[in-house]
């Protein structure tokens, strides 16, 4: 079996979608980030539950920073490669959580 290559989006296509998808997501320093704020420790710890199913779910492993009121995601580029659909589809995901 031949194994096929996944996809992959230079920072300038990134950042394109990002601003055309997702305004909230940004590029910066290699990674896509968002900023989440929450009210407290507990919407913290449920964003962050949230998030670990979600990157499961599609193989991704993001970086996640936290605060009593606030959670940083950060998507870093896959080696060399540059970031792929997985990437962009957590990031869709996400915000479809988020808005909820």
């Amino acid at each position: 079996m031949v194994a096929t290559r996944e996809r992959t989006y230079s920072d300038e296509e990134v950042a394109e979608r990002l601003q055309r998808e997702n305004s909230s997501w940004s590029l910066e320093g290699g990674c896509i980030r968002r900023k989440i704020k929450t009210r407290n420790w507990g919407g913290t710890l449920g964003a962050l539950t949230a998030i670990g199913h979600l990157a499961a779910a599609v193989r991704d492993d993001p970086d996640v920073t936290l605060a009593p009121d606030w959670l940083e995601v950060r998507l870093r580029r896959h080696g060399s490669l540059g970031f792929t659909e997985r990437d962009m589809e957590l990031v869709r995901r996400i915000e479809d959580v988020i808005a909820h």
